[in-house]
């Protein structure tokens, strides 16, 4: 899920990504511009749009021994 952050206090362009409800990460500013730019130009208001995503690589074997996660995007 992506969701519009207007009053985030860093960036007004914000763009969070969730996954399964839990934030994962923020697309760039670069993207995050881009990709509101183009809602509004498709004239679509809502705060979150739904995209298919890739969650690659991780991993959790316990005992401190983590692997990140990442989220590929479908824009």
């Amino acid at each position: 899920t992506l969701v519009l952050e207007d009053s985030n206090p860093h960036d007004r362009n914000a763009v969070r990504v969730d996954v399964s409800g839990s934030t994962v990460g923020y697309l760039s500013r670069e993207t995050a511009k881009s990709y509101r730019r183009r809602l509004k130009k498709e004239g679509v208001s809502s705060q979150t749009q739904q995209c298919p995503a890739l969650i690659r690589g991780g991993w959790d074997r316990g005992r401190n021994d983590k692997g990140n996660f990442g989220v590929r995007l479908d824009l």
